[in-house]
């Protein structure tokens, strides 16, 4: 489960008092990645118990970060869903935008693919769901707006600005208004469509 990093805290508190170990460990990748045994985890804990639990691992998974200390998996997965879930609105508009100057979605990502502004939503996610028909949900959008809400609310709570937080924050909010929330999060790609059609472009 994707959480607070200090709800794992509190968490791996609870189960020391009950006499057992804790590892804070979140996975990363998408269920393609997960049928196929090529998860990412994201490994917190003590050092022992890492270990113990390697195996187990290394059995369902390619790669495994030491992320140190419980909380500090679960802080990466938020800081690293942030990243995507963000990246997921802009590839939506970004596209939305070629097609507006008529380009379509493969020229669009081809240079996008070949250049820093590259993203696993144009290289990877985006063709094989939404650009494919595919909305069946790898990762939902009411998984989205839940995740990138800890998200904000941990930036607001270290006092950091997180000024892109609160524009994807709107998106999703619109997206789940919308009735897309089961929906994939690509679908965000035909909510920016539907928009914008419905004001006169395109």
């Amino acid at each position: 489960s994707t959480i607070d990093p200090a709800e794992a805290v509190r968490l791996a508190g609870v189960a020391e008092a009950g006499g057992w170990r804790y590892i804070d460990c979140p996975v990363g990748r998408t269920q393609v990645e997960a049928a196929e045994g090529k998860s990412l985890f994201m490994l917190a804990g003590a050092a022992a118990d890492k270990e113990a639990v390697r195996p187990a691992l290394e059995a369902m998974g390619t790669t495994i970060v030491d992320c140190g200390d419980v909380g500090q998996g679960s802080t990466i997965k938020i800081v690293n869903n942030y990243v995507s879930i963000i990246a997921s609105v802009a590839t939506a508009e970004c596209l939305r935008l070629a097609e507006a100057g008529g380009v379509t979605p493969e020229a669009a990502s081809e240079v996008i693919n070949q250049t820093v502004a590259v993203n696993g939503h144009v290289k990877i996610h985006y063709p094989r769901k939404v650009l494919a028909g595919d909305l069946e949900p790898g990762f939902a959008v009411d998984h989205a707006y839940k995740d990138l809400g800890i998200g904000v609310a941990a930036f607001e709570r270290e006092g950091i600005p997180c000024f892109m937080g609160a524009g994807a924050m709107k998106a999703y909010e619109t997206a789940r208004e919308q009735g897309r929330g089961a929906n994939d999060w690509s679908d965000l790609f035909n909510m920016v469509g539907d928009l914008w059609r419905g004001k006169g472009g395109g």
